[in-house]
């Protein structure tokens, strides 16, 4: 999820496990080791658009990272704070900090390569957004409230763990909506009789209320929305095509081969005057009109470098450059509400 959720995330987590014992030192290195495996972009202008791909949220969201790195961060910590805590305390609280960012991170739809070296699956269980102030708030308040409060004191334990109780039940939530998310989409697909090959749902961006349905069929996706303030279940779809074709002499090429990975394989092909964009599914569209398509938050334009012996792919990420953002949002907010 966004840095703000794991440092604060990271603070909870120390302060719960150590606060009592060492004050403020338990949220300060609980909220720094929560922000450590999301560093991994300090490497990007190192790396290009095709690197970039499988190394954010590759090694260092891995469990392996996790297990090697506490150690050695816990031995530092006990450097500077020697006397006040034991290196195996320090090490519980960074194994189990880093180990929530890991774990948070595969609820969501970007999700992470958590089994690194041994397989590259990314884990993306799709059930909560990537930014979402329901799972967010509770843990600041809380950790920020509790901070105030003496180290010693029964209501800072207390206020600081309501925060991370509330923060796990709602992502427990999500995961149960995401369930009967599924069974309204598997339900409608059925009614109307509509051959697929697969589905997937994710909430749209900020809440848990309203889930965006990218369905694969024969040559494309079909595409819907459901909220859970909808009055009818029965679901409404616009088609996408795939246009496979478009990629299908570069289906070899290194870049391509990526893409496909990354996306998981949902994904469409469109034009850009003479370019072909690769745009990734699963993350969605910003709207101003929920019955068309609005701009995709990932897509890449491809550019062929012809070089005789083999075609290159290089890839230009493409920006979002919404003009009108309170048309998004009014739009957004009235379809969120129901039909």
């Amino acid at each position: 999820m966004d840095s703000i959720t794991q440092t604060a995330l990271g603070a909870a987590v120390g302060e719960a496990i150590l606060g009592r014992k060492v004050g403020y030192r338990a949220a300060l290195w609980g909220a720094i080791a929560g922000t450590i495996p999301d560093l991994d972009i300090l490497a990007y202008p190192i790396l290009d658009e095709v690197a970039r791909l499988s190394w954010h949220r590759g090694y260092s969201h891995s469990l392996l990272f996790a297990v090697v790195f506490t150690p050695l961060l816990a031995w530092i910590i006990n450097k500077i704070h020697r006397g006040h805590a034991s290196w195996r305390d320090w090490s519980l609280v960074t194994f189990l900090v880093l180990f929530t960012h890991i774990l948070l991170d595969s609820f969501t739809v970007y999700g992470t390569q958590l089994f690194l070296p041994f397989s590259n699956y990314m884990v993306g269980l799709n059930s909560i957004a990537i930014i979402d102030p329901a799972y967010t708030i509770p843990l600041l308040l809380g950790v920020i409230i509790a901070l105030f409060l003496k180290r010693t004191s029964n209501r800072r334990r207390l206020i600081n763990n309501l925060g991370l109780a509330l923060s796990t039940v709602y992502l427990l939530l999500t995961v149960g909506i995401k369930f009967h998310v599924e069974s309204v989409v598997a339900e409608s697909l059925d009614s109307q009789g509509m051959e697929h090959r697969r589905y997937m749902t994710a909430p749209t961006v900020f809440n848990a209320i309203l889930w965006r349905i990218t369905v694969e069929v024969e040559d494309g996706y079909q595409v819907g929305y459901y909220s859970l303030l909808d009055t009818s279940d029965d679901l409404r779809f616009r088609f996408l095509p795939r246009n496979a074709e478009l990629i299908r002499s570069l289906a070899n090429d290194e870049a391509i081969q990526k893409l496909l990975w990354f996306s998981n394989g949902y994904y469409i092909i469109t034009k850009d005057c003479d370019a072909n964009i690769f745009v990734d599914l699963r993350f969605g569209e910003i709207q101003t009109d929920f019955s068309r398509s609005g701009q995709y938050t990932f897509s890449w334009k491809l550019i062929e470098n012809n070089d005789y012996l083999n075609k290159k792919i290089s890839l230009h990420r493409s920006e979002v450059a919404l003009e009108d953002t309170g048309q998004a949002f009014q739009a957004f907010w009235t379809r969120l509400k129901g039909l």
